[in-house]
């Protein structure tokens, strides 16, 4: 019984700071693709209501960016939030976007 709980407890500890950790590293990235602090990625990624908006903010700043490399309606923001708390899916959603993105970047970098 003892071992069960330290199990559940750690598992949910470690899940916690991953994503805290996958978060902070998202936001730090594109931060320093833009060149400026959209915000800040430690308060994004702790900060429960504030990460919701932060998110949001993140998503709709990709997409400005993707346009203006010449990617409209890259990401849709509202979608993709409203998806972390129906499926879950979110954050990989936008972290596959972000990967996407940078693979543009690469790509017209070379070109």
């Amino acid at each position: 019984m003892l071992l069960s709980m330290l199990v559940n407890w750690g598992s949910s500890l470690a899940a916690m700071i991953i994503g805290i950790w996958w978060s902070y590293s998202m936001y730090s990235e594109f931060n320093t693709y833009a060149q400026r602090e959209v915000l800040n990625p430690f308060l994004a990624a702790c900060i429960p209501i504030f990460n919701i908006y932060a998110f949001y903010l993140f998503c709709d700043e990709l997409n400005k960016e993707a346009t203006k490399r010449g990617r409209p309606g890259f990401i849709d923001p509202t979608v993709t939030c409203c998806l972390i708390f129906i499926l879950g899916i979110g954050w990989p959603i936008y972290q596959g976007k972000l990967n996407e993105f940078w693979d543009l970047v690469a790509y017209q970098q070379q070109y």
